[in-house]
């Protein structure tokens, strides 16, 4: 395979119920992934901005970015390859672990990028067993060594909600949107919602959000079938769960969302 070609792996055990791992390499994609899992990515190589909690945001060099269940991120720029390592964990286990460790109330990530290599050098490190194939002991130690990492860059979520957006329109269209991601949804529609024109909300929701309406849906809808698609459903019937018309049109923009297709997903 081509050294400069993308190349994205998933990676799960059954060891660690509740764990998936991305690893991504050589990567000039802009991604635009909506989050239904707590999400923690260490970055080795890396020049890119994206849009998330309604800012702008630049990562150069090496870092850790943070995102939480219901948020959507969105490169915006570029400026050369990128390997990243995403660790994602379900709610429950998040849940499970904050119970275990006596903290109280939701996790919510303060910010969305931090400068931790104790954390970074972790994820590399649960990625690397990962990927070895390690045993039951090795997997489960590096998950609770991990976990704890992730958890102190959080708290309990704000009284209310530090992504807020640049009006309570967008937010409200947004809202609408998770809401009703697999229906047939029109722009009048979440501009009423919104409180405003259309012409004036296509603007201001790419600007709040880094997305048009019609692909901020498509990014809920793949997220959606991750999902779906983790818990072991075929994915014809995802594909009509989550809104799309058809297995192939699952197919085609699930790909070019995830980097893989759905089979090689689920696998």
């Amino acid at each position: 395979m081509d050294a400069l070609q993308e190349q994205v792996s998933i990676l799960r055990s059954p060891h660690l119920a509740g764990v998936e791992f991305v690893d991504i390499r050589n990567s000039r994609r802009c991604w635009a992934l909506f989050h239904e899992t707590f999400d923690v990515c260490a970055c080795r190589r890396a020049d890119f901005d994206w849009v998330y909690r309604f800012r702008q945001h630049t990562m150069n060099g090496a870092g850790v970015g943070f995102a939480e269940p219901g948020e959507m991120h969105r490169n915006t720029a570029v400026r050369g390859p990128k390997d990243v390592q995403l660790v994602m964990l379900s709610p429950e286990l998040v849940g499970d672990a904050r119970e275990g460790l006596g903290l109280s109330g939701p996790l919510h990530f303060r910010r969305a990028l931090a400068d931790d290599p104790v954390l970074h050098r972790a994820i590399l490190l649960l990625g690397g067993h990962l990927a070895a194939g390690a045993p039951a002991l090795v997997l489960q130690s590096a998950l609770a060594e991990l976990v704890p990492l992730i958890l102190a860059h959080g708290e309990n979520a704000p009284p209310d909600f530090h992504r807020v957006p640049p009006g309570a329109g967008i937010r409200r269209a947004v809202d609408y949107l998770h809401a009703h991601f697999s229906e047939s949804v029109s722009l009048d529609d979440l501009a009423q919602v919104a409180g405003v024109s259309r012409y004036g909300f296509a603007h201001a929701f790419r600007r709040a959000t880094g997305l048009p309406p019609h692909r901020y849906q498509l990014a809920v809808r793949v997220g959606r079938a991750r999902t779906l698609l983790g818990c072991g459903m075929r994915s014809t019937d995802v594909a009509l769960a989550v809104g799309f018309t058809d297995q192939s049109h699952l197919i085609r923009h699930f790909q070019r969302a995830v980097g893989v297709t759905p089979a090689r997903y689920a696998h």
